[in-house]
Order: C-alpha cells, then sequence, then structure tokens
C-alpha cells in the first residue's frame, strides 16, 4: 500500500508499506503501549488505512475486523489513530536518548535514509539515524 510520507505535506513524496494478505487476512503490528487495554468492541483507525473494530482478545493478539475505510467516519467516532506496521520485512531500532535506549521496530523504508539524515518516526518524534547495519538501525533522540 502506498501511503503519503507526511499527511500534511503530499509533495513530500510516498512511501511503500508491503502488507500480505492470505483468504481477506493479514496481520499487522501494533505497539503493547496501544493495544494493552483493547477488549472486544473497541475501535481505532490504523493511520493511512482503515477503521477497525476488535471482535476478540486471544493471548496478547487481537483479532478484528474493517469497520470501515474513511478517515471522516474515524473522525466522526473519534476514535484513537494508531500507528501500524506489516507483520513482515520490518527493521530492528535502537532509538537512544536522554532517558536511556530503547529497542523496537522501524519501517523497511527507513533504511532508505542516509546516516546522518533526520527522519520522523511517527508519534514520537524526530531522530538522527547514527547507523545503519543489515536489517538494524540505530538512531538518536533529537527533539518531539
Amino acid at each position: 500500500m502506498e501511503l503519503p510520507l507526511h499527511p500534511s505535506y503530499p509533495e513530500r513524496g510516498r512511501r511503500v508499506l508491503r502488507v500480505k494478505a492470505e483468504k481477506g487476512t493479514a496481520q499487522l503490528w501494533v505497539s503493547r503501549r496501544d493495544s494493552e487495554h483493547m477488549d472486544a468492541g473497541s475501535r481505532f483507525r490504523l493511520m493511512g488505512l482503515a477503521n477497525i473494530e476488535i471482535v476478540a482478545v486471544e493471548d496478547n493478539t487481537l483479532i478484528a475486523e474493517v469497520h470501515s475505510w474513511g478517515v471522516e467516519e474515524a473522525k466522526k467516532l473519534r476514535i484513537p489513530l494508531i500507528h501500524w506496521l506489516p507483520s513482515e520485512g520490518n527493521v530492528k531500532m535502537t532509538v537512544k536518548g536522554p532517558q536511556g535506549s530503547a529497542v523496537g521496530l522501524a519501517e523497511p523504508n527507513i533504511m532508505r535514509e542516509s546516516v546522518d539524515s533526520v527522519v520522523q518516526l511517527v508519534r514520537y518524534g524526530f531522530c538522527r539515524i547514527d547507523w545503519k547495519g543489515e536489517n538494524e538501525v540505530l538512531v538518536y533522540y533529537a527533539h518531539p
């Protein structure tokens, strides 16, 4: 799927996220912080994708269905916006900042950026790329 680099500035270009779907089902990652308080019936918008409703929670897995597609519907429903990643192809990311280090996942598109580039991490802030390995990246937090 193709998404804008920045929703308010389409002239900045687009990025592609590959979502593998089989038999009408796709697996996606959302952060634990976003998912840990969700129950059956919870609704949210996967940024740039769709409005989702949880139908069941099994262990650490949310089972969900598309509720609707439009962002205007999400605004009308006043549901939270949640960042997501495909379940495959992501890059290990370490963020170093004043409060220590955090390790997580980043979109594979970050590997197109050069060392010393400043990138915006959705819902996190701006970071400078310090180092890139084969499937991992080290960034330093700059500001919100």
